[in-house]
């Protein structure tokens, strides 16, 4: 824990620790903020926006000791309309592919009062990942969940640039070019070939 502040290390130790993850999916029209808090806050001069009234599921956070390139995947039920439509709207644009994830880590003072927040130190990061595109999911009229998959940097390192099959990439090599534009059409779908 030798890169972990003292400050930090302090609370750590204690019987009762405080701390949340801090996600930030910066697509492309404005980011969004989260946190695993009850309210919104603001620190280090950004707005968090709570994930109280939300289920969050974050998996592939480990470090990677053998080189392996460990995706990850934020699964959010119950997120506001707005989250939502922000992300729908996007990913119908073609906007989230390549996007960047950050997720950090905070801690806070544990012997406050109720319902008060004090850091004990910045936030520390926990790592970088590239989104992929995000899936969607009703339940019910107002049940909406999306999960968001991300590869991290290290797994396209023997992959050749804008190597992948996608529409996306096709538009960077060639734009204007629709031949890639059913990928995401065939998806859970069985071709016969030839016919």
């Amino acid at each position: 824990m030798g890169y972990l502040p003292e400050s930090v290390k302090a609370q750590l130790s204690g019987q009762l620790v405080v701390a949340s993850l801090f996600i930030l999916l910066d697509f492309a029209s404005e980011p969004v903020r989260l946190w695993q808090g009850d309210i919104n806050i603001v620190r280090e001069g950004h707005t968090w926006s709570s994930l109280a009234h939300a289920s969050a599921q974050i998996d592939g956070i480990t470090a990677s000791i053998d080189g392996a390139a460990t995706p990850l995947t934020i699964t959010l039920s119950g997120v506001d309309t707005r989250f939502t439509r922000l992300a729908a709207a996007e990913t119908a644009a073609g906007e989230t592919e390549g996007r960047e994830i950050r997720v950090w880590f905070g801690v806070f003072a544990a012997d406050q009062p109720a319902g008060r927040l004090v850091p004990t130190d910045r936030l520390m990061h926990v790592g970088r990942w590239i989104m992929q595109r995000p899936e969607f999911a009703a339940d019910g009229p107002k049940g909406r969940t999306v999960t968001i998959q991300a590869e991290n940097r290290w797994v396209v390192k023997s992959r050749a640039m804008l190597g992948k099959l996608t529409d996306v990439d096709q538009q960077r090599r060639f734009p204007g070019d629709l031949g890639l534009q059913w990928i995401p059409a065939l998806q859970q779908k069985t071709r016969r070939w030839p016919r």
